[in-house]
């Protein structure tokens, strides 16, 4: 695998819209609300969903929560527990 030049890259993506750094900041402002839903607790951090990493309909990788508090893993927008 050979890496691209970080120079040439932002030459590349020069005059075109960050998308991605939009995308990162309205999902950190989203997860400043969610709260575990089985302990409540408000430390969250997200994880890349191994079974389904890419979704056609996302900039960013599809990721699930973990509460740092009882290290249940659910999937944020639904708040369904997918280990508890």
């Amino acid at each position: 695998m050979r890496l691209l030049d970080p120079a040439l890259a932002a030459e590349l993506v020069k005059g075109h819209t960050d998308i991605i750094t939009m995308e990162d900041e309205r999902t950190k402002q989203f997860l400043r609300g969610v709260r575990c839903p089985k302990c409540g607790g408000a430390t969250i951090s997200l994880v890349v969903n191994q079974d389904r990493p890419f979704v056609t309909t996302l900039v960013l990788a599809n990721r699930n929560a973990s509460c740092a508090d009882c290290n249940c893993l659910f999937e944020p927008y639904s708040r369904v527990i997918i280990k508890g």
